[in-house]
């Protein structure tokens, strides 16, 4: 029995040896790397969420492009296309958007704090809820543009042009407002505590429940401006037009 138990064995052992030596040898696979979605430029292309900080996108065309959620801080967009791109929650923390062509893109809740907008175009662009705190407009044009709910504290925007801009509830707290031009702009409940707003161009502006506490309206026009429970740089609520400074 001993023996007949061994045989056994070794004819089972020999079978298994058998039939791996017949299984055959498995083929090596091919792994396809899909094109890095991130590193599209152009038109139209596709850069939601994508890690864009600090790159260089100088004279890109980006007209369209969906750049949702990406992050785009400390990135050079000098000259750059950006017209009715789709920006909301984008991160441009310290971007430099130098002279860039930004009309109708859709910026709601994007982070653009301490960016330079110098000279850039954003005509009809929608800026709602968007925190542009410290950012440098000089001489922007946001003609038209939605910035309802936008911070704009300590922002420079010298000699912007803001004509028929919805600011209603924005946060213009301490920014730079010289000889900017905000003819037919509506500020209702606009906050403009300590802004400087000298030289600045007001005609027809809705000022309705704004706060100018402490904000300089030293040269500035004020031609046909609509006052309605404004508070006055002097903290005087009133419904006509305020004194220039906080002085009288």
């Amino acid at each position: 029995m001993r023996k007949q138990g061994s045989l056994l064995v070794v004819l089972i052992a020999a079978c298994v040896a058998l039939i791996a030596g017949c299984t055959p040898a498995a083929s090596p696979t091919t792994t396809t790397v899909a094109p890095d979605r991130c590193a599209a430029r152009g038109p139209n292309v596709d850069l939601h969420s994508c890690d864009l900080s600090g790159a260089d996108l100088t004279n890109a065309n980006l007209t369209f492009a969906n750049l949702r959620f990406a992050n785009l801080t400390g990135a050079d967009l000098t000259d750059a296309v950006l017209t009715d791109a789709d920006l909301r929650s984008a991160d441009m923390t310290n971007a430099t958007l130098t002279s860039a062509n930004l009309t109708f893109a859709n910026l709601r809740f994007a982070t653009l704090t301490g960016a330079n907008l110098t000279d850039a175009v954003l005509t009809d662009a929608d800026l709602r809820s968007a925190d542009m705190t410290n950012a440098t407009l000089t001489s922007a044009n946001l003609s038209f543009a939605i910035m309802r709910s936008t911070n704009l504290g300590g922002a420079d925007m010298t000699g912007a042009v803001l004509t028929d801009s919805d600011l209603a509830s924005a946060d213009m707290t301490n920014a730079t407002l010289t000889n900017a031009n905000l003819t037919f702009a509506i500020m209702r409940f606009t906050n403009l505590s300590g802004a400087d707003l000298t030289g600045a161009v007001l005609t027809d502006a809705d000022l309705r429940s704004a706060n100018l506490t402490n904000a300089t309206l030293t040269s500035a026009t004020l031609t046909n401006a609509i006052w309605s429970f404004t508070t006055c740089p002097n903290g005087v609520v009133q419904d006509t037009e305020c004194p220039r400074t906080a002085a009288g």
